[in-house]
């Protein structure tokens, strides 16, 4: 989508900037702007070409953010998923793509008055469904 259309999206819902995906000596490495001490985002892998903008991937962090992208960083060579991610992101690397990555702070439900929950899940479910990004498909 064209930056007006996307930074409109990212308003809607509340998505702000939270750093950059870059690769270093063949590693790839996740820079944030802010790791946060709170607990629950859901967030975005935004790919980017020009003023082009494409979401290729939706995620949750129950944790902090910055623990969450630890997590991948170790999983670009530990699991099948990281690994593919970690394939997918090189070749975006190679084709002159930028990776930036925006998160928003989940809300709470309250559960028959009693308790709050954090929403993470079931809104990383609803960015998957609404934003239907291809990392999130059959890797």
């Amino acid at each position: 989508m064209d930056a007006a259309s996307f930074h409109e999206l990212v308003a809607r819902y509340s998505f702000a900037k939270a750093g950059d995906i870059f690769r270093s000596d063949g590693r790839v490495k996740f820079v944030l702007s802010d790791g946060g001490k709170e607990h629950g985002y859901v967030y975005i892998w935004v790919e980017r070409t020009d003023q082009q903008f494409d979401i290729v991937y939706v995620g949750m962090a129950g944790k902090t953010l910055k623990a969450r992208c630890g997590q991948h960083q170790g999983g670009f060579s530990g699991s099948t998923t990281g690994r593919a991610h970690f394939g997918r992101l090189n070749v975006g690397f190679d084709s002159g793509r930028q990776y930036e990555i925006y998160a928003r702070r989940s809300e709470f439900g309250e559960v028959l008055g009693e308790i709050q929950i954090p929403m993470v899940c079931a809104e990383e479910l609803a960015f998957i469904k609404k934003f239907r990004p291809p990392w999130n498909r059959g890797a």
